[in-house]
């Protein structure tokens, strides 16, 4: 028998020019069978601000899908318990709570949020949300929620209170200062008038 075996080395100068698009495909594939748009999942955003917004908000329907389900099966129960535990120990004085339990549903009404989906455009994503509050077909505390995540309530006090100090201070808060006056002529004809 001949104990001769040739050993051939790989090339490293040889370059796999369709290494990208068979990685970019089965992403694609995962993400699809997870719910979650190719862009969301390699965290690269390199399409229009449409399709990248489209991108995210596909995938915060699978996420607000599985937060509800782990708030409702998950935080909402350990809440409950604990809830339950605080007051029949005294620590926590909630009439009605352990001798009628529609009282103790509302007494343990919770509303879990979760961290905020992100802006693309925060610029054109505030004014929408401002635009929807104004048309009655959402809420402050909602958008806010949905933008960052957190407590509206805490975050507009927390305003209040630094409005006040601005106040006291002698400063003219943000929201306060008057915008320029802005003329309709358009400027090239400004410019031009300038010039003359």
């Amino acid at each position: 028998l001949d104990s001769k075996k040739d050993i051939s080395v790989a090339d490293p100068s040889r370059t796999d020019t369709g290494f990208q698009a068979f990685f970019e495909s089965i992403v694609k594939q995962l993400g699809a069978s997870c719910e979650i748009p190719f862009e969301q999942l390699l965290l690269h955003f390199s399409a229009s601000y449409s399709a990248s917004r489209a991108a995210l908000l596909e995938a915060w329907k699978f996420y607000r899908k599985r937060r509800a389900n782990f708030a409702a099966e998950f935080c909402q129960p350990v809440y409950e318990a604990f809830l339950f535990e605080m007051v029949y120990k005294g620590y926590i004085k909630a009439p009605g709570f352990l001798e009628n339990p529609i009282i103790r549903q509302f007494w343990c009404k919770a509303k879990w949020g979760g961290s905020g989906q992100g802006q693309i455009d925060p610029l054109k994503e505030t004014q929408a949300a401002l635009d929807k509050i104004a048309g009655n077909l959402s809420n402050h505390e909602d958008e806010f929620t949905l933008m960052y995540g957190g407590d509206w309530e805490s975050t507009f006090l927390r305003n209040v209170r630094e409005t006040e100090l601005i106040k006291q201070s002698g400063m003219t808060p943000i929201g306060a200062q008057e915008k320029p006056a802005t003329s309709s002529a358009p400027a090239d004809s400004q410019n031009t008038k300038d010039e003359q």
